[in-house]
């Protein structure tokens, strides 16, 4: 009588297994990878069409979006915003509108809008993080007149809450890489953009301050 050997043994099947768990798992991370970075495109698309309708309003207007205008930024998927934007787009993950900051007085200069990003570019405004009414974004815009995330004075959301952003320390300055509305530096390197050997870029990538130990 012939013994069959051909039949796989427990540890054989064992190995089979833990291939096909960690192939599975690889493709799910793959997917789920590129379900984030589809999102995070159209969050970039997002505010960009939110910053191209924010300055057709001011060129109607005079001034950016303040009051119940800039409320109607805050209704997700209407037509509220009309005759500057065909719909109102919201956060794609969650469906919550995107934060939106103007100066703070009844005829505002300037505007910053926020995304949160789950892959940021190291050149992009907010890379580093932005706080924000106590959240951290990691993608914004601004009308040219500004960089997020360095508002130039105290500033109003859609939602009446109003945020002072930190001033600038006195042995600090912006940083100079990038464009005009991304500046940015390398986050605690000395000398990276920055105006001078002895000057470090904070942990934010935007600002270089002053510190001896560089040379």
């Amino acid at each position: 009588m012939k013994i069959n050997n051909s039949a796989f043994t427990l540890v054989e099947l064992l190995v089979v297994m833990l291939i096909i768990a960690v192939l599975a798992t690889a493709f799910l991370m793959n997917y789920l990878a590129q379900i984030r970075k589809g999102r995070d495109g159209r969050r970039r698309r997002d505010l960009y069409e939110l910053q191209r309708a924010m300055e057709d309003y001011y060129n109607d207007n005079g001034c950016y979006p303040h009051g119940d205008d800039l409320l109607k930024l805050q209704h997700c998927q209407t037509n509220d915003f009309r005759p500057w934007l065909d719909k109102v787009p919201c956060d794609p993950a969650n469906n919550k509108p995107y934060e939106i900051l103007v100066e703070g007085n009844d005829c505002p200069s300037w505007f910053a809008i926020y995304a949160d990003v789950a892959y940021p570019r190291p050149k992009d405004a907010c890379a580093q993080g932005c706080q924000i009414n106590g959240e951290t974004y990691y993608y914004g815009v601004a009308s040219s007149n500004i960089t997020p995330p360095q508002q130039v004075g105290p500033t109003v959301s859609p939602t009446g809450s109003t945020a002072t952003p930190t001033p600038i320390p006195s042995n600090c300055a912006p940083a100079t890489c990038g464009s005009v509305n991304a500046r940015f530096c390398i986050a605690n390197t000395c000398a990276t953009c920055c105006p001078g050997v002895e000057y470090r870029c904070d942990s934010t990538g935007t600002l270089c301050c002053y510190d001896a130990s560089c040379q």
